[in-house]
């Protein structure tokens, strides 16, 4: 992340991932999408499922797609979304490929990812996740 930010560089996974760690680490439910948008072949945004205090919006405008270039957001029901198709979502906690019958994110179920039939999760009771050492410093 260092050199990231050093260089002021950097693709839309690295953007992606830096953008989804500032989330988490002020409390929102926030996931990197992997998926295809307008511009891009492959591409990667932020998905923010929780709205913060004192913000009020209907429940199903709490869904947004973050541009981690521009720092726009869509719900994710918006046609006009930079993110036109999503094969997969991550955190710190899993990954869940995308299993819907679509994969435009405007016709996507994005409530539970328990929902095997929806998300299938990568680490699950067959294959648990593990706490990895990391060599990063907090400063």
């Amino acid at each position: 992340c260092d050199d990231f930010l050093t260089m002021c560089a950097g693709d839309s996974k690295v953007h992606a991932i830096t953008l989804c760690n500032f989330f988490l680490r002020f409390g929102h439910d926030a996931y990197v999408v992997a998926g295809r948008s307008h511009a891009q072949a492959e591409a990667y945004f932020v998905l923010t499922t929780n709205t913060p205090e004192g913000e009020e919006e209907s429940a199903s405008k709490r869904v947004k797609v973050w541009s981690p270039y521009t720092g726009k957001f869509y719900a994710a029901e918006d046609s006009g979304n930079e993110l036109v198709s999503v094969s997969m979502i991550f955190n710190s906690k899993n990954v869940w490929a995308n299993v819907q019958a679509h994969n435009e994110p405007w016709y996507m179920e994005w409530g539970e990812r328990d929902n095997a039939s929806e998300w299938l999760p990568f680490f699950g009771a067959a294959l648990p996740a593990q706490e990895l050492a990391t060599n990063q410093k907090v400063p």
